[in-house]
């Protein structure tokens, strides 16, 4: 799978399934701030940031 695909495809459905407050196994960030990083570093990497 590539990279584009896995971003507009699978990781869509794979944040549904997370509880905002859920702490991850390593780190700082819970769920929701992981999400919006990811979304930052997204945005950024495109140049729509």
């Amino acid at each position: 799978m590539g990279k584009l695909n896995f971003l507009k495809t699978e990781f869509p459905k794979l944040t549904v399934k997370l509880n905002s407050d859920a702490k991850g196994n390593w780190g700082v960030l819970n769920a929701q701030q992981m999400v919006e990083h990811m979304s930052d570093s997204v945005s950024y990497a495109t140049g729509k940031k």
